[in-house]
This record gives structure tokens, sequence and C-alpha cells, in this order.
């Protein structure tokens, strides 16, 4: 004779809950958003949902441990990231959030869309700002100018030196979706003052991602000269970026700005102030172009 044994299998029905089971009284996750810049630079997710327990363990990937803050309710939970989200290579990671009895779970993506490349937008910056990189967006073109110098003062006797231009850089950035950006546009060098004892032009302003501005032109003098005439040393351009992809040292005393694509004819950007038989005169400021 035959036996026949009966084997039952009990399954604890909220360990396979999906969200679309959230309605039957078990937690699901809606949205997760991933926020680069919270908790001191780490990252937080805020994960939103329905029926969320108390004191919830998150784990994303392999065995990664968020911690979760304080404050969390039945719909919304900010788990902290113990080292930079930044650190993560870009693609998709499996959240779990565990409770007393249950778990729910979530696909999270990090880092660089795996949606492919393209152009989305491009950003421009005549004084500086921020820029929040838009999401599916993993690099940036960056075109970056520095501001010129200002002229030098005039005494009386001696015209003051032309101020150097600033210098360009270009490079492509790695970037992570909705990471702040600051841009810095350099500002122009301020003139020198025509007096008796005349000052030197300023340096102009350094752009964004170590860009370097011109310097200031120097002033006139009173120098004892044995023959020809006074004729002071016109100053540097803006020094090059070694670190950039291109990136050219501005024109040194008087250097010419750059004429960019939609600006009127003769409107230039990082050239260095006037002096010299001209009236002394400001650097012009810089420029950052964000391609992305």
């Amino acid at each position: 004779m035959k036996k026949f044994y009966l084997i039952l299998v009990i399954v604890s029905l909220p360990l396979l809950m999906t969200p679309a089971q959230a309605q039957w009284g078990f937690p699901a996750i809606t949205s997760v958003t991933v926020d680069y810049s919270a908790n001191g630079g780490n990252g937080a997710l805020t994960i939103s949902g329905k029926n969320f327990g108390s004191t919830p363990a998150v784990t994303l990937g392999d065995n990664t441990v968020l911690t979760p803050e304080s404050g969390g309710t039945a719909t919304h939970i900010v788990a902290d990231f113990q080292t930079p989200a930044s650190n993560f290579k870009p693609g998709s990671y499996l959240l779990i959030v565990r409770f007393s009895n249950s778990f729910t779970f979530f696909s999270v993506t990090l880092g660089a869309s795996q949606d492919g490349g393209g152009l989305n937008g491009v950003k421009e910056f005549l004084a500086s700002g921020t820029f929040i990189v838009p999401d599916h967006v993993s690099t940036i073109l960056v075109e970056i100018y520095g501001a010129g110098g200002g002229g030098g003062g005039f005494n009386g006797s001696f015209g003051g030196c032309t101020g150097g231009g600033g210098a360009f850089s270009h490079s492509v950035i790695k970037v992570l979706p909705q990471a702040s950006l600051n841009i810095t546009v350099g500002a122009g060098g301020a003139a020198g003052i025509n007096a008796a004892i005349a000052t030197n032009g300023e340096d102009g302003g350094d752009s964004s991602v170590s860009f370097n501005g011109g310097k200031g032109g120097q002033s006139g003098a009173n120098l004892t000269v044995t023959t020809g005439g006074f004729a002071c040393t016109a100053a540097p351009g803006g020094a090059a970026d070694p670190n950039a992809m291109i990136s050219h040292a501005g024109q040194d005393g008087g250097g010419s700005g750059y004429q960019l694509i939609g600006f009127p004819s003769g409107t230039t950007v990082s050239a260095g102030g006037q002096a010299n038989g001209h009236p002394n005169s400001v650097g012009q400021s810089g420029y950052v172009l964000l391609t992305f």
C-alpha cells in the first residue's frame, strides 16, 4: 500500500508584498528620491509609500546599511547613507526596507542614467550662481572664461599698464543627477586710482573649475632712467588650467577678450582694462557656459 504525505508550505504573505498589494494593508514603496547633498554630503533617500511600520531597517544593494532618521511615518521614511552616495557605481540597486514582521522593496537608480546619451540643454552664467544637474544627466561640457585685470592708474607723469586678459578652459566633467554645482563667474579687476601715488589695477577674478583670471596692470611710477622713456611691463594674462582638457592663457597686458557666439559684434568677455593713453578702466567679467 502506497503512502501519501501532505506537505504544507506556509508563506507569510507580508514577506511577498509588492506595491500593488498596498491596498491590502501591507507595506509598499511607491517612490524613492535621492538627495546627494543631504546628510553632510553623504546623501539620503526619501522613501514614500503606505503602511510603513515602526523601527525600519534599510539596506541597499549588497547589504549597504542606511540609517533611518527619526520622525518617520507610515508613509514617509528618510534614510541616510553612511558613506557618500556618489561613491556608488552608476546603476540600479535593490532597496529593501524591513519591519518587525514584514518587508517591502523597490529599485533605486544611482549615478548616471541608463537611458543613453544625447544633449538636453544649455545654460549660461553671466554672474555667479547655482546649477542643479537635471535627472538623467551624467556629463556636462563646461566652457570657462576668467575675468580680465584692471588697468593701472596714472600718476600725472606716467600712464599705467593695461590689465591682462582672462584665460579660457574647456572640459567635460562627470556629474550626478540632482547634484548642486556652485558656479563662480570672475568679476573684472578694478581700475587703478589716478593720483600722485597711483595704484595698480586689481587682478581679475577666477571663474569656477580652478580657472585663473588676468593680472592687474601696474600703476605709473616716478622712475629714474638713463636712456629712453618709461615703459611699464604689461601685466600677464590668466594662466592656462593644466587640469582642463583644453585651456589657453589670457593675453598679456591690454589683452583682448573673447568674442562669443550669440553676442553683438564687438562685445567680448575677459578683456583686460585699458590704460596708457586711455581712461584706465576695469577688466571685463568672466563667463561660464554649460552644455548637458
